[in-house]
């Protein structure tokens, strides 16, 4: 995961918040295989074991102030090499949530396609895939069957730094009821239709 983020082509620099939710196998070991160039640009919080949406709400309590985007990535997923990029471009061009397409290791057919998710739009830019669609359209469609994964999501922080995930559920649904929250409050929206993120199988 942390080397699809130093793999990242044309993006921002980037702050790294790792948290430890008590793992069974202790990040530290983890980060000395990094490059050191990497690994100083991590900071490791550690907290009793409290599951995803805790952890998540950790690393925003702990955000430095000039942060302007939140973007997540689970540990057992990569972000392809443009994923940034394009969360760039999306954010340089309004929008205020962006989420995109993904697939699993062992099934390469994107997300959108096996569930049917064709959204129409206009392009942010041309060639890159990346379209406008109302938060209106996508928070009805997140009270079915969403298309929304965590590892591909990001916002402006300005907007949403106050929200935090649910800490109720442990396995899930705490970033749906998120995504609802922020889409509830009609963001400028913009999705992916290529998928940008790899989603793995991690020690859960």
């Amino acid at each position: 995961s942390l080397l699809s983020v130093a793999s990242q082509k044309g993006a921002a620099a980037t702050r790294i918040y790792v948290v430890d939710d008590e793992s069974p196998a202790p990040v530290e070991a983890e980060l000395e295989a990094l490059p050191i160039g990497l690994r100083d640009r991590i900071e490791v919080l550690h907290q009793k074991n409290a599951g995803p949406g805790a952890a998540r709400n950790l690393a925003l309590d702990c955000l430095a102030d000039d942060i302007v985007v939140v973007a997540y990535l689970d540990s057992d997923d990569a972000w392809n090499d443009n994923h940034l990029a394009n969360v760039e471009l999306a954010f340089e061009g309004g929008a205020d949530f962006y989420f995109a397409n993904y697939h699993r290791q062992d099934a390469p057919q994107g997300l959108f396609d096996k569930m049917g998710f064709a959204p129409k739009g206009d392009e942010v830019a041309g060639g890159t895939g990346v379209i406008w669609i109302p938060a209106q359209v996508m928070f009805e469609r997140l009270l079915t069957y969403s298309p929304i994964g965590t590892s591909t999501v990001a916002y402006r922080r300005s907007l949403f730094g106050t929200l935090r995930f649910s800490k109720l559920f442990r396995s899930a649904g705490e970033d749906k009821i998120l995504w609802a929250e922020i889409l509830n409050q009609n963001p400028r929206t913009a999705v992916s239709l290529r998928a940008e993120v790899e989603y793995g199988k991690g020690v859960n």
